[in-house]
């Protein structure tokens, strides 16, 4: 170890004895200075108690001259040095001009006291840090300019940074100088350590904190009266904002100089306001616009928002404030500005987000959702990524072989890859995909430096084997045509490479404000202002011909737009090639970018009289012309169309290489989503028959906008709702991809992850567009299912599986089915074999549609003759169930929708089930119910199969096993069970005689149902008659192990129990899921069983009753509580939640009163004997199911234990399954049933 960590080290070791001490007597020093070994303690130590000033030994001890540790922790340290209005202790260089002030202050004190007129050393004794007392002085630093303040007293350690204001005085990071230097041994960088701690402190709600102050920013200028009102004001705002952030996260950088915007302000202020505050802002201005459109060209430092300021006064305050120039100040402190924030930490992610869901609310719309960064990575790296890397193996394979004229031609296609996302929105998938090209590239390159390095070898000679020679100029050839340099290739790169549309312009405006950044953030170092070539003005691209503004939707059609450019614009057409070319030679001239859209601005305003005799034509509105902005998608990327020489690309070479996204999740269909003014639905039918269906869905229609702009290979990747994957009126979507796209990828993630609404489950789709006359269609897809959005990146899948895309054809109105394992497929194929559809035995029908609101036809009272009884919700049914709650509908065909009040469905017997939930959920309805449509009614179309036997299907394993594979509905929120998907269920076509058990064993079932709720029903009643009090279950239990330690045994509920709650036990605050209660039918025995996730049982409790009243009391009540919306997470809280009715006094002899007089009443009494029953007919009906469907034992193990069936009852259905192996009809026992 070397002799400085030595010391460091004996320094630190000191130290830990001094910061261990409360005081120091004068007795003890002679001790101390003899234990320590370093010469700065016991110099700190001596200095003290000779009558040091505090902070002068603290400073001379350790900092001063050739402190080691200062030396360690700091490497280049200076003192005292003037700052304006004071000194700070130390500055600490970090960087090239940076500096981080260090305040210090004392550590210890040495308390002197007078003895007969001498100062006598009483103690030294440590002082604590006291950050209110220098709150004046860290404000004053970081007003200056400061970026973090350090304050410590070498035992404590306190960072403070730009945030910190009067009003919001807090510190980012604190910690203690061992803590301190262990960190910083593995950091070994003062400027990362404290941006890793800053980056740490706000992490968690960093987006949602620059979302607010986004908000703040836009409302405090909006205060001002501008010339403008509208769109315009609020483009002048965002763009103003864009301009700054643009600035300081060059500052943050470092590619421009420390504090560029504070400084200007502060010059331009101190120069002009004499001249008044219009002078100041307008010097101001011009030094920002010009600098930085000289330097970097971009579109933000063009206008001049004075021009439309019209109260100057208010601008110049809340300009102010807005930048942070004013945060420090008492009066005005706490608005965080823009210089409060370091915006190394505001990525493109957090940048985008923030303004998208900001110009989503000020425009009101629906179903915009900033795409999360695993998603937009992903389909990146899965459609770009993919394509890039593939042309990249492909050149490194032919540089080996050294194959230099192939390598030109694939170089060529490289460079000629486009990638779109037609609604970008704020860029956030271009800017994955910008970061990942100039990966791409720069591995190219090394490839081809590698092969460089080959050939520089000269072999003790002065010159090249001719040879060697030949192939240096064809690799120097190489690199001049890919560009070495990355600020001329950065740029190259999104003009080559990168597109977009919005129909927001503003969305659009920080999508350029975020690829410039990018630009930056690639290469920092290389866009340093003062690096740039002296005679390169504008290093960054203009984006007018990258990015577009318009309704990616609506426009003249793709042919008619080619026809009409190619017979009456060649020229045209040819000259923007010119243009484009000369720009991607010189990226630095903006004034080709102006002269290429002043010749599509006259070209596009032919083509939109073109698109308004279009509509005439074809009889549509022009009043769409009002609602959008057309885009004519051939014009405004006429380079993916057409060849160079003006001729049209034929149809497989026409379009983009990749289209990404995530467009709008609007489905105008769906409950509370606004019409699409019929105008423009009448215009999307006619342009986009293959996904226009129904009322209509956005996304729909741009995915099939999305496919048909890819050319022959093209890659396509959406995220999207998984609606289209099964959803009947995107029938015609899922025909088009079969027609025209390999189906690569279907991604499905389980768990809603959009932070702004819940949209339900999400699906990432790839696709690679294919002509299906000239390819095979022997395509495997694979389907792949995610827990999380995160897994995508980090865990990865549960499960996937590949299989034919042609499984597709053969499914109705082609339901993209997905199977994420190779059983599930054979499992669902084996029940279609052996069954028959259910629609073609019954018919099934939705319930009845109010036009005027449901509740206005809902009553609790028979209002006339039309108001009949009728059910109003799903829970009013359950398996083999029905609880009527006493409503009447409004039975009146003028103010009802058709169907869902037939009466020869409505009063005949027929099934019901549940129209919401994830499972199959179905009773016979024999008492004529007309019921709302959250419920389904189901009539036989014939009596070759009998009700009951088809309600046995419904409900059993099986069916509903069948039915979460084929539509994926299990655990979704808000789930619903669909009429056309009930229909295919597979019915097996059993005879009557193998109806029958099954019959016999549904009625039983369903007798004992309705004996069980009759039963609860009158325990309820004489429960709330009888009762004069009531106990909670963990009273009872505590009194009872009271009465048994005391022998009064006549007074408890209990004989035994597990454990009683007032001894220590760790499973009563042990979490479940749930849980179930299961009495014994012969002894008086309750036993409690916690669920866990995957509803795997354990018994957990167990109680035993001197009387089997009080056992069926205690398990109504516990029933009662499981069956509520209480929730139970902990046998403490099933203990404190159930109350018990009680009557007092001789409370256990009084409270059996209850169950005696259920028992006068009703003939049956014993609901442990009910319910054990009815399960025990459930899983007969079950073992006969799947006895019927010819299932082995481990096929009926797999399909209950993908249901999460319980243990219990898993065991119990193959008992029965085994019981007659050889003969469907099982035994049924007999019950007593009142």
């Amino acid at each position: 170890m070397s002799n400085k960590n030595n010391a460091i080290n004996q320094i630190i070791s000191d130290l830990k004895l001094l910061f261990s001490k409360e005081e120091i007597l004068p007795n003890e020093i002679e001790d101390i200075l003899l234990q320590v070994q370093s010469e700065e303690v016991k110099s700190y130590i001596k200095s003290l108690s000779e009558g040091s000033k505090p902070e002068s030994a603290l400073r001379e001890s350790f900092f001063a001259g050739k402190s080691v540790l200062s030396k360690y922790l700091f490497k280049e340290i200076s003192p005292e040095i003037y700052i304006g209005e004071g000194f700070i202790d130390y500055l600490i260089k970090v960087e090239y001009n940076r500096f981080i002030p260090l305040e210090l202050k004392s550590l210890f004190e040495a308390e002197f006291e007078t003895i007969q007129g001498n100062r006598i050393l009483k103690k030294l004794k440590p002082i604590k840090l006291d950050l209110d007392k220098h709150k004046s002085q860290i404000l004053k630093y970081l007003q200056k300019g400061s970026e973090y303040i350090i304050l410590t007293n070498l035992k404590e350690w306190y960072f403070f940074n730009k945030t910190c204001a009067p009003d919001e005085y807090n510190y980012f990071h604190s910690t203690n100088l061992f803590d301190f230097i262990k960190d910083y041994d593995v950091q070994e960088n003062l400027l990362d350590y404290l941006e890793r701690k800053e980056f740490e402190s706000i992490r968690g709600d960093l987006d949602k904190r620059f979302f607010q102050s986004l908000n703040a920013w836009v409302k405090k200028l909006s205060e001002v009266d501008f010339t403008v009102d509208g769109n315009k004001k609020t483009e002048l705002i965002i763009g103003l904002l864009n301009k700054f952030i643009f600035v300081q996260t060059l500052d943050d950088y470092g590619v421009i100089n420390f504090q560029w915007l504070k400084s200007k302000w502060e010059a331009e202020h101190r120069d002009w306001i004499t001249k008044g505050k219009q002078r100041v802002l307008k010097e101001f201005f011009r030094k920002v616009d010009t600098w930085f459109y000289e330097y970097y060209d971009t579109e933000l430092f063009k206008e001049d928002i004075l021009n439309y300021i019209k109260d100057i006064d208010l601008f110049y305050r809340n300009l102010q404030l807005v930048l942070g120039l004013t945060y420090w100040q008492t009066s005005l402190g706490g608005f965080r500005g823009i210089l409060q924030y370091k915006f190394k930490y505001i990525d493109e992610d957090i940048f985008g987000k923030a303004y998208e869901t900001f110009l989503a609310e000020i425009r009101k719309e629906q179903g915009i959702y900033y795409t999360p960064s695993y998603i937009t990575e992903y389909i990146v790296e899965n459609t770009v990524g993919k394509i890039f890397e593939e042309m990249v193996i492909k050149i490194k394979k032919e540089l080996e072989l050294e194959n230099f004229s192939s390598i030109q031609e694939l170089i060529h296609k490289f460079l000629a890859i486009k990638v779109i996302d037609p609604a970008c929105g704020s860029g956030s998938f271009l800017i994955k995909a910008l970061r990942l090209i100039f990966k791409k590239y720069k591995e190219l390159l090394d490839a081809i430096l590698a092969k460089e390095k080959e050939y520089s070898k000269f072999n003790n000679t002065l010159t090249r084997a001719k040879e060697d020679e030949k192939k240096v100029q064809q690799i120097l050839q190489l690199k001049q045509i890919l560009t070495f340099q990355p600020i001329e290739l950065i740029p190259r790169i999104i003009i080559r490479h990168i597109y977009g549309n919005d129909l927001d312009k503003k969305a659009l405006e920080v999508a350029k404000v975020n690829l410039w950044l990018k630009c930056i953030k690639l290469y920092p170092k290389g866009f340093r202002f003062d690096r740039l070539p002296e005679n390169t003005n504008h290093i960054l691209p203009d984006l007018e011909m990258n990015l577009c503004n318009g309704d990616s939707l609506v426009g003249l059609p793709e042919d008619l737009t080619l026809e009409y450019l190619h017979n009456r614009h060649k020229k045209e057409i040819i000259k923007l090639f010119e243009l484009r070319n000369k720009y991607l030679d010189n990226p630095t001239n903006p004034e080709l970018v102006e002269e290429i859209e002043n010749i599509k601005s006259g070209l596009r305003k032919e083509l939109d009289l073109e698109f308004k005799k279009y509509l005439e034509e074809n009889k549509l509105s022009l009043e769409i012309l009002k609602e959008t902005k057309p885009f004519h998608w051939a014009l405004e990327f006429w380079y993916v169309f057409f060849k160079e020489n003006g001729e049209s690309l034929s149809v497989q070479e026409r379009g983009f290489d990749a289209v990404v996204g995530n467009p709008p999740w609007i489905s105008f269909g769906l409950r509370g989503t606004e019409k699409l003014p019929q105008d423009l639905q009448e215009y999307l039918r006619l342009t986009y028959p293959n996904s226009m269906e129904y009322k209509g869905s956005i996304y729909a229609i741009f995915m099939n906008l999305g496919i048909s702009k890819l050319k022959n290979r093209g890659i396509f990747s959406f995220i999207l709702p998984d609606s289209f994957l099964l959803g009947r009126y995107f029938s015609r979507l899922r025909r088009y991809i079969l027609d025209t796209c390999n189906i690569k990828e279907i991604s499905l993630i389980l768990r809603d992850f959009w932070p702004d609404g819940s949209v339900g489950r999400s699906v990432i789709i790839n696709l690679q567009k294919e002509n299906k006359e000239l390819e095979s269609r022997n395509n495997k897809l694979k389907a792949v299912l995610y827990e999380e959005v995160e897994d995508i990146i980090e865990k990865g899948y549960i499960s996937s599986y590949s299989y034919e895309q042609d499984y597709f054809e053969n499914i109705i109105h082609n339901r993209f089915r997905l199977f994420f394992e190779e059983k599930s497929k054979n499992f669902v194929e084996n029940m279609e074999e052996k069954g028959i559809k259910l629609g073609s035995r019954v018919s099934i029908h939705t319930g009845v549609r109010s036009k005027i609101g449901q509740k206005n036809i809902i009553s609790k009272t028979k209002k006339g003759t039309t108001w009949k009884r009728g059910l109003i919700s799903g829970s009013e049914i359950d398996r083999y169930s029905l609880k009527y709650e006493g409503h009447f509908l409004n039975i009146e065909p003028s103010i009802l929708w058709s169907g869902g009040w037939d009466p020869n469905v409505v009063l005949n017997n027929k099934l019901l089930l549940r129209q919401t939930g994830d499972s199959l959920i179905a009773t016979l309805d024999d008492t004529k119910y007309y019921h709302l449509n959250n419920l389904h009614s189901i009539a036989p179309k014939n009596n070759q199969y009998n009700l009951k036997y088809i309600l046995a299907l419904l409900n059993s394993k099986l069916l509903n096993h069948y039915y979460h594979l084929i539509s994926i509905e299990l655990g979704r929120a808000m789930a619903q069970t669909d009429i056309e998907t009930i229909e295919q269920l597979p019915i097996y076509p059993a005879t009557p005689d193998q109806q029958k058990p099954i019959i016999e064993l549904v009625d039983k079932i369903i007798n004992l149902k309705k004996s069980r709720d009759q039963l609860i029903a009158k325990w309820n009643e004489w429960s709330t008659i009888l009762k004069n009090n009531e106990y909670t279950l963990h009273k009872i239990l505590e009194e009872d192990a009271n009465h048994l330690r005391t022998g009064t045994f006549d007074k408890t509920w209990t004989l035994s129990a597990t454990f009683y709650p007032n001894s220590e036990n760790e499973l009563l605050n042990q979490d479940f899921k749930k849980f179930k209660v299961i009495g014994d039918n012969e002894k008086s025995i309750l036993k409690i069983y916690g669920l866990d996730e995957q509803n795997k049982e354990e018994l957990i409790y167990e109680m035993k009753f001197y009387k089997r009243e009080i056992m069926q009391h205690i398990y109504f009540s516990i029933i009662a509580l499981l069956g509520s919306r209480k929730k139970v997470k902990s046998l403490k809280a099933l203990f404190a939640k159930t109350v018990i009715p009680i009557i007092q006094p001789d409370v256990i002899i009084n409270t059996a009163n209850i169950i005696k007089k259920v028992e006068e009443e009703l003939q049956y009494i014993d609901i442990v004997h009910i319910d054990n029953s009815i399960e025990d007919i459930d899983a007969q009906i079950d073992a006969l199911v799947f006895k019927l469907y010819g299932l082995t034992e481990e096929e009926v193990k797999v399909v209950m234990e993908s249901l999460n069936v319980q243990g219990l009852y898993m065991q119990k259905v193959l008992e029965y399954f085994n019981k007659n192996n050889n003969n469907i009809l099982i035994e049924t026992m007999d019950y007593k049933i009142g």
